[in-house]
């Protein structure tokens, strides 16, 4: 998928993110559960890999995530 284009969208409220929404859909604000996901010395966000279990036929599913404003929104994975 090297390459793959995708539109992520932001909603705002009052000058600040109130919504993100990738290409797999609404992100979700970021949690106590997601204390590993940090950004970078520049501010800016990182892609990061995650393991998701909660499939029953593919318990090692790689899902990538892209933290934006405070929010998790999963993206392709490259």
């Amino acid at each position: 998928m090297a390459g793959e284009t995708f539109n992520i969208t932001f909603e705002f409220i009052n000058g600040t993110i109130d919504k993100v929404t990738g290409p797999y859909g609404v992100g979700r604000k970021i949690g106590a559960q997601d204390i590993k996901f940090k950004t970078s010395t520049y501010g800016l966000p990182f892609v990061d890999d995650a393991i998701d279990t909660t499939d029953p036929n593919d318990p090692l599913l790689v899902k990538c995530y892209m933290i934006i404003g405070g929010y998790k929104v999963q993206v392709p994975c490259s």
